[in-house]
């Protein structure tokens, strides 16, 4: 049996060449220095320098990663957002509310229910017989109380 060498030195002797069929495996830990570039047969590449400020090296695995709020808004495409969001691109996300039914409390940021105008309490007392003023206050009551229930986005409209 006869083995053909695919892996040799340079002639400056300082670099390792794997032939046209051959591979190179390594078992353990290869470790390459920022900027060294792997010519793999289809092309170049250059191993990245973490900025340490959105990228950095994981101390324990020593993998690429994002930093801990390494991503602001001027990283993100607009696509990120999606639907009922905003921003990217280098506008803060924000959600994107009506300010009629829901809105972005000031201080905490919070989405909350618009509080909707006040319905005033019926005072009826119940009686054998109600007028048409009566009946007509209760209807009118109930619409109201609907139409804020509508408002606030709780119920839909009905036909």
């Amino acid at each position: 049996m006869s083995y053909i060498t695919k892996v040799y030195k340079d002639e400056g002797g300082d670099r390792q060449v794997v032939d046209a069929g051959g591979e190179l495996l390594i078992k353990g830990k290869l470790s390459l220095a920022a900027g060294a570039t792997i010519n793999d047969g289809d092309g170049v590449h250059t191993v990245a320098d973490p900025d340490d400020v959105s990228l950095e090296i994981d101390g324990e695995s020593g993998e690429l990663q994002i930093k801990d709020a390494g991503v602001d808004e001027d990283k993100l495409a607009a696509t990120v957002a999606g639907a009922g969001l905003t921003g990217g691109e280098g506008d803060p996300l924000a959600v994107n509310v009506d300010d009629e039914s829901l809105e972005v409390d000031g201080d905490s940021g919070e989405l909350q229910i618009k509080s909707q105008d006040a319905i005033a309490d019926l005072d009826l007392t119940a009686t054998a017989e109600y007028t048409d003023t009566e009946l007509q206050a209760v209807a009118d009551k109930v619409d109201a109380i609907l139409a804020a229930l509508r408002a606030a986005g709780i119920i839909k409209a009905g036909a």
